[in-house]
């Protein structure tokens, strides 16, 4: 999924160049396999956290 989102991610800076007002987006995910007792929420939750983190990132690299 990692590598996946990154090459969305450069895909959307190329396009950001002909674009008037540039996309941004910012994206998480928690992964689980059957082994793992964790609920969907609790999945949700990881995702939710990851995408701030994912989130913060990108407005601190727009600062420099």
């Amino acid at each position: 999924i990692q590598v996946k989102m990154e090459q969305f991610e450069l895909k959307l800076l190329e396009a950001n160049t002909k674009l008037a007002h540039p996309i941004d987006v910012a994206w998480g995910y928690a992964e689980s396999s059957n082994d793992e007792s964790i609920s969907i929420r609790d999945a949700f939750t990881l995702a939710d956290k990851a995408m701030y983190r994912h989130k913060a990132m990108i407005k601190e690299s727009e600062l420099f």
